[in-house]
């Protein structure tokens, strides 16, 4: 799930880089910023349209397993994916419902982590807990291989049905 742009509340579209900035600032003061998802990337978790609360990590780290988005400036994106794997300088990141990683998430890049997700008037949160560790375990046994990969379509049709 990535957004290109961004449009204020009077309409008007605003620099990528302006509204990140009003994003970390809202986050910094231990306030929620909420946003519309687009894409099927994290889907069936997350779904076009989903709204999706966005927390600071208030001095604690990030953890395998988390649901975070994630600034890119060089694409001029902010992308909403799951951390999967730890790696030395960060986090290995990719979409629940895609068959490739994203790469090498500095914790710099960071904006915040996905707390709640709601749909059609339902709430439901998040947080690294057996389910969220178990879908990042899934996922990067998918991305090892014709084996992996029937694993995590498994997963998909579990997830499918709970979140239904």
């Amino acid at each position: 799930m990535s957004h290109r742009h961004v449009r204020n509340q009077t309409g008007r579209i605003i620099t990528f880089t302006a509204a990140v900035g009003v994003i970390r600032a809202v986050l910094e003061k231990d306030r929620e910023f909420h946003l519309t998802a687009r894409g099927n990337s994290m889907s069936p978790f997350i779904k076009p349209a989903d709204i999706i609360t966005l927390s600071s990590y208030n001095g604690t780290s990030p953890e395998v397993g988390d649901i975070v988005a994630v600034y890119l400036p060089r694409k001029k994106m902010l992308i909403v994916h799951r951390l999967i794997a730890r790696h030395p300088n960060g986090f290995v990141m990719a979409g629940d419902n895609s068959f490739r990683m994203d790469g090498l998430v500095r914790n710099q890049e960071i904006v915040g982590k996905v707390t709640e997700v709601q749909r059609n008037g339902h709430r439901k949160k998040t947080g690294v807990e057996t389910y969220t560790r178990t879908i990042a375990w899934a996922r990067r046994q998918s991305l090892r291989g014709k084996g992996g990969q029937i694993v995590w379509r498994g997963m998909l049709q579990v997830a499918k049905k709970v979140l239904a």
